[in-house]
């Protein structure tokens, strides 16, 4: 058996968010920068958007909710939701 030598990946983030207290609505940017220090490629990344559960009635989340007995988001008002929009990604 062989020893596998140890790396630490490193992550760097930059958030800017600004809310509009009026509207409730929280608008902003995050740049993340990932450094792969293993020594092998990575062909994913995966990103979890768990906001986007509460974005509709359509969502796993609403459907889970709902057959749990739960009807709070499926009568939710849309600006009761939750969602994230305009997402783009890009590598180096």
């Amino acid at each position: 058996m062989s020893a596998q030598n140890y790396f630490q990946q490193e992550v760097n983030y930059k958030i800017n968010v600004e809310l509009n207290d009026k509207t409730h609505v929280l608008t902003g940017s995050e740049v993340i920068e990932y450094t792969n220090n293993s020594p092998n490629d990575l062909d994913i990344l995966w990103f979890h958007i768990w906001p986007n559960a509460y974005k509709d009635n359509t969502t796993a989340l609403a459907k889970q909710k709902l057959s749990d007995g739960n009807n709070d988001l499926q009568n939710a008002n849309p600006e009761e939701r939750g969602n994230i929009s305009n997402l783009d990604f890009s590598v180096n």
